[in-house]
């Protein structure tokens, strides 16, 4: 396998199984491991060129198990923190549009959700862990941002009545 690997990443062509033709490719590879890569190197269990071809960037990551006190310190914020939140917007951010859904008004909540998604919950996470410095925190509050907004559309939604002209009883 990893004579196939090297070989595709060299040539940049891949042929599949049992054709004679190739088709090319351009691919950039992201590799992880939990072990020492070197070590197999030297114990003759991973290919030399092969680490060689993929090697450009090492990031280093240590195991949670010896981070410390502050991962357990962050868990616990997460987990506070979700929990507040679930409770508090879970049912109308994603309960309340399945309901809407189900009286045909699937659009309306499609366009919501996307649209909630990309702006608040992936933008919002870029502004807090990027500009405001916040890390891990900040992806959870720009989700909750995102939990609050949809929970605003979706009430608004329904207190308008305009999902009743969705339905089946405004066909009939």
């Amino acid at each position: 396998m990893q004579a196939k690997l090297l070989t595709a990443i060299e040539k940049r062509q891949i042929s599949r199984l049992g054709a004679t033709d190739t088709i090319p490719i351009d691919v950039r590879l992201i590799s992880a491991t939990n072990v020492n890569i070197r070590q197999l190197v030297e114990e003759g269990n991973f290919r030399q060129d092969l680490l060689y071809r993929i090697n450009t960037i090492e990031i280093p990551i240590p195991p949670l198990r010896e981070r410390g006190e502050d991962v357990l310190l962050l868990a616990g914020k997460v987990i506070i923190f979700h929990s507040v939140c679930a409770m508090l917007f879970w049912p109308t951010g994603f309960a309340l549009p399945n309901a809407l859904r189900a009286a045909m008004d699937a659009n309306f909540t499609m366009w919501v959700s996307i649209g909630c998604m990309w702006v608040f919950r992936i933008g919002c996470s870029y502004l807090f862990v990027r500009g405001f410095q916040m890390g891990l925190m900040g992806i959870w509050a720009a989700m909750a941002v995102d939990w609050v907004v949809r929970s605003f559309f979706f009430i608004w939604r329904v207190k308008s009545g305009k999902w009743l002209k969705k339905g089946i009883e405004g066909k009939i």
